[in-house]
C-alpha cells in the first residue's frame, strides 16, 4: 500500500466502522502563532532592536553612527512517533478495516503533540547567541509589577502585584494583560491571544461585568460562549490543567495560561506526518505495522510578547 500524506490520512478515516474516545482532535493554536517548516537539524531566528535619533547641535559635525542589536534565537526539531499493529486475521473475524481508524487516531495524537509543543514553549528557556549556546534568553517568572515580570499573579492587585483576592481569570486580568503590553512597547490594538481552559471562560462569565446587559459587548449569557473579550481573543484546550503549588509564591495551586502576541511565539513543524504501513513477516499470522513520525518544536521569539496569567480554582 502506498503511504498516504496528510489528506490521504483523512480520507482514509471514513473507511473504517470505529468511533474515537472523546479526545481534542485539533491543534487550537493553528493560526494564532508563527509558523514555518522545520528544516535541517537547527533553525536560527534573528531580531533587531529599536533605532533611536541623534540631536544635530552644530554644522557640519561628523555624522555619529548606531548599531543596532541583533538576538539571535535558536530552535532544535524534536521528534515524536507512534506505532500500532494489525493483525489481519483478526480484521477478517471481524469483518472490518481497523488501519484506517488507527490513521485517523494518530493524526488526532499528531495535533495534541503540536498543542503540548507550543504551550511548552511559552515559558521555556530559549538557546541564544551568534553561536547556539553562546547565551539564553530566560522567563521571567515574577509579578507584571516588576520592571523585568512577565506573570500576572493569582491574587493580582490593580498593579499587577501578588497580595490582592486570589481569583481565577477575572476582568480585571485582561485589563492588566493589555496595559502590561502597552508598557513594553507594544502597539495597542495588536492581536492578543489568550490559551485557557474551559474553566476560565467559566470564570468569567460569572464576573458582573460579563453577565451585565448594560456593559457587555457580547451578550455571554445569551450564548454561553465566551470567544473574546476586551480585544483578547481566547484559545480554549483541555492540556491546560491545574497544577500543585505552581504560583510564583509556591504555595498556591493555579491554572498556567498564557497571553501572547502572534509574533511571539514561533512554531516549525514538518510539511505533513509521515505515515507508513508495513508487513512484519517475522509475526506469526498476518500482521501489519501502522507506524507515523513527526517532527517540531516551538520557541518563544521575544520576552515583552508572552505573559503568564495565573488562575486559581475558585
Amino acid at each position: 500500500m502506498a503511504n498516504p500524506n496528510y489528506e490521504d490520512a483523512f480520507v482514509l478515516a471514513y473507511t473504517a466502522g470505529y468511533k474515537d474516545v472523546p479526545q481534542e482532535r485539533k491543534n487550537p493554536f493553528e493560526g494564532v502563532v508563527m509558523q514555518t517548516p522545520l528544516e535541517g537539524e537547527q533553525m536560527s531566528f534573528d531580531d533587531i532592536g529599536t533605532s533611536t535619533m541623534t540631536k544635530k547641535t552644530t554644522k557640519f559635525a561628523d555624522v555619529v553612527y548606531s548599531d543596532n542589536e541583533f538576538r539571535r534565537r535558536w530552535m532544535f526539531p524534536e521528534f515524536y512517533y507512534d506505532a500500532k499493529l494489525v493483525d489481519k486475521q483478526d480484521e477478517i473475524a471481524q469483518h472490518t478495516e481497523v488501519r484506517s481508524a488507527f490513521m485517523r487516531n494518530q493524526i488526532f495524537g499528531v495535533e495534541r503533540q503540536k498543542r503540548d509543543i507550543i504551550l511548552a514553549g511559552f515559558d521555556a528557556t530559549v538557546t541564544g547567541g551568534k553561536n547556539p549556546g553562546d547565551d539564553s534568553f530566560s522567563f521571567t517568572n515574577t509579578a507584571i509589577s516588576n520592571a523585568a515580570g512577565r506573570t500576572i499573579p493569582h491574587d493580582a492587585t490593580n498593579a499587577g502585584e501578588a497580595g490582592g483576592t486570589s481569583a481565577g481569570l477575572t476582568v480585571n486580568k485582561l485589563i492588566l494583560i493589555r496595559e502590561k503590553f502597552a508598557t513594553l512597547g507594544n502597539e495597542d490594538g495588536m492581536p492578543v491571544h489568550l490559551c485557557c481552559s474551559f474553566k476560565q471562560k467559566s470564570d468569567l462569565l460569572r464576573e458582573a461585568e460579563t453577565q451585565s446587559w448594560d456593559t457587555s459587548e457580547i451578550k455571554a449569557l445569551v450564548d454561553g460562549r465566551i470567544n473574546s473579550y476586551m480585544g483578547i481573543k481566547f484559545v480554549n484546550t483541555n492540556a491546560i490543567t491545574i497544577g500543585s503549588s505552581n504560583d510564583i509564591d509556591t504555595d498556591t495551586n493555579v491554572y498556567e495560561c498564557f497571553a501572547w502576541l502572534p509574533e511571539g511565539i514561533q512554531a516549525a513543524w514538518h510539511l505533513a506526518p509521515t505515515f507508513k504501513i508495513d508487513y512484519l513477516p517475522t509475526k506469526v499470522g498476518d500482521t501489519w505495522q501502522i507506524k507515523v513520525d513527526f517532527g517540531g518544536n516551538s520557541i518563544r521569539m521575544h520576552e515583552d510578547m508572552v505573559l503568564k496569567v495565573e488562575c486559581a480554582n475558585v
